[in-house]
């Protein structure tokens, strides 16, 4: 009896410290969002994973704080389809709201991790003026009598590269979830 009281101890025990760690969460918590506009388009990405490639510390030194590093920059488009405009007598302009997490202190720096020092810049192919989070990029215009064919197949060439909030960043692994959301003013 003696022996297998303790052989049992330590099955016993292990039991009573899990039982304690099984507690169920009280409540769960998601983001919802939606958008009202009085036109409507589909937006697709040519890629949904753009790597930049890994790059030394000494090219965002080269580069300088707040400023893309140039061997990381890709190119990727944003393209519009099966729109649904209003019908109306005035010109609107369809654009994409850029957004995701920024760098803490830097608006124009995405990077899911805010205190990381890296992250990534966006612009439109060929120029060199970098967005904000929140910054509504205009992809087309409508004409003064609205129609799907103003704004279906219109494509938004942007660029990302890699960039680092002082011009010596310490090193590992950025990722940044943005979201382009269609918006018609």
């Amino acid at each position: 009896m003696r022996k297998s009281l303790f052989t049992l101890a330590p099955a016993a025990l292990l039991l009573m410290s899990v039982a304690g760690i099984s507690n169920a969460a009280d409540n769960a918590v998601i983001t919802v969002q939606g958008n009202i506009q009085a036109a409507t388009c589909d937006v697709t990405s040519s890629t949904s994973l753009l790597d930049l490639g890994t790059h030394k510390p000494a090219a965002f030194t080269a580069a300088g704080a707040k400023t893309p590093v140039p061997a990381s920059t890709k190119g990727f488009t944003l393209h519009l389809s099966n729109c649904d405009v209003a019908t109306d007598t005035v010109a609107h302009t369809a654009s994409l709201i850029i957004d995701g997490n920024t760098l803490f202190g830097n608006n124009n720096i995405f990077s899911d991790d805010a205190t990381g020092g890296y992250g990534v810049m966006f612009n439109k192919a060929s120029e060199t003026t970098y967005f904000d989070a929140g910054t509504e990029i205009e992809v087309a215009k409508t004409s003064d009598t609205p129609a799907p064919g103003d704004l279906n197949g219109k494509i938004l060439s942007l660029e990302a590269s890699l960039a680092g909030l002082t011009a010596t960043p310490g090193t590992g692994r950025m990722k940044a979830p943005v979201s382009f959301q269609f918006a018609y003013n």
